[in-house]
This record gives structure tokens, sequence and C-alpha cells, in this order.
């Protein structure tokens, strides 16, 4: 995905069993993304990736562009 081109571009998501993926297009520095699942009731609920500015962030424990963090 290449920033600032007004939200072009496409994909193709097939989260398996009860997964769940929600991608956020913050603006033209970037995006977001959560997966959850609910079957998970212990540990880590949440995982999170962002594209851009670190206030694309979905979670204060993302803290690298491209590199996804659990809370």
């Amino acid at each position: 995905m290449v920033n600032a081109v007004g939200g072009k571009g496409s994909t193709s998501l097939a989260p398996s069993g009860a997964n769940k993926i929600e991608v956020a297009y913050k603006s033209a520095t970037g995006w977001s993304s959560t997966a959850t699942n609910p079957g998970i009731t212990k540990g880590w609920l949440h995982c999170g990736v962002f594209i851009g500015v670190l206030a694309n962030s979905p979670n204060s424990n993302v803290k690298i562009e491209g590199t996804p963090g659990c809370w």
C-alpha cells in the first residue's frame, strides 16, 4: 500500500475461524488494522499494526510502524 494516494488500492482478506479483522484508513498518513478472536478470553485479546505516523497506532502497545503488537 502506498500512503497518500487517496485510499486507492485493494486487498483480499479471509480470516479463519472466528477471527475478525478491521482495517481503518486514517488519512494520507496511513492506516491501522486490528485483529480479534472472541474465543480468546485470557492473555492478549487484540493485536494490531499500523503504517504511517505513530498517531495511527491502534494501541499504545503498537509502537513501531509495520510491526504488530498485542494487548
